[in-house]
């Protein structure tokens, strides 16, 4: 099932020609202005008189690229997958924090938990599935990039497609009907930026958890800020809310908006 979905993404992807022709754009402001002592009279910024810096896009990952990339089904049922993987190993792989998981969630989401519990006892050994998911040779391009590791992880979404309908699947974990909220405390977010496994990564803002992962390439500044911030030494569990860091450079975007449907849950 879940192959026969992404199918349609594989053949109308234009990953495989993304090292001919790649797009520069002026790179938002998701990084400060070079401050005016650091350029010289001889400095000729590239980017134009501003002085912004340049990244590199592959092509087709532009704003209305996202918005029609997150329309599709493949991606959402992709989406939900992987939320329900960086939970398991990031909650369910320390008993304190499952523990507290099951407390805080169980009666507003008791199906979603019940469904989780099971994943974690009967499908998957989570130590394992550890393992598993940091042998898969990480790569700066994440598996919503159709590199290889897409079909290693589709041997892991069988697993759970193998126990559960796709509607249903939808019904519990998306969050079009019923939004998903779930209470996970700081530790394991902490853990989860800790795995530094750009498939599997979160990200706090205003206190709210995204799945980050499938907005690395459309970020107009690069991924490569956003993941050296998740993987900075200074992040401790008073340190994981990176909203101050968004606001400073994105006052206009409405976050909640942009990464609705990456929505896991709050700390």
């Amino acid at each position: 099932m879940f192959n026969r979905l992404v199918r349609e993404r594989n053949n109308n992807s234009s990953f495989a020609n993304s090292t001919r022709n790649i797009q520069r754009q002026p790179q938002c402001s998701t990084l400060p202005l070079p401050q005016e002592s650091s350029l010289t009279s001889s400095s000729s910024p590239s980017s134009g008189s501003n002085g912004r810096n340049k990244v590199q896009l592959l092509p087709n990952h532009g704003p209305l690229n996202w918005v029609q990339f997150m329309d599709k089904k493949s991606t959402k049922l992709k989406v939900t997958l992987m939320k329900i993987i960086s939970i398991l190993i990031s909650v369910f792989s320390d008993d304190t924090s499952k523990n507290k998981f099951i407390e805080d969630n169980q009666l507003k989401f008791p199906d979603q938990v019940e469904f989780l519990l099971y994943l974690s006892k009967e499908v998957f050994n989570i130590d394992e599935l550890i393992v598993q998911i940091n042998e898969i040779e990480v790569k700066k391009i994440s598996l919503f990039e159709h590199n290889k590791d897409d079909k290693l992880f589709n041997k892991i979404f069988a697993k759970i497609m193998a126990k559960i309908e796709m509607n249903t699947i939808f019904d519990l974990f998306s969050n079009n009907k019923n939004p998903i909220n779930f209470k996970i405390d700081k530790e394991a977010v902490l853990q989860n930026y800790q795995m530094k496994n750009i498939n599997i990564y979160w990200m706090v803002l205003n206190g709210r958890i995204y799945y980050i992962t499938p907005y690395f390439m459309y970020h107009p500044g690069g991924d490569s800020i956003l993941i050296k911030l998740l993987q900075s030494s200074k992040n401790t569990v008073d340190r994981i809310d990176k909203y101050k860091e968004f606001k400073k450079y994105h006052r206009w975007v409405n976050e909640t908006d942009l990464l609705a449907p990456h929505l896991i849950g709050y700390v």
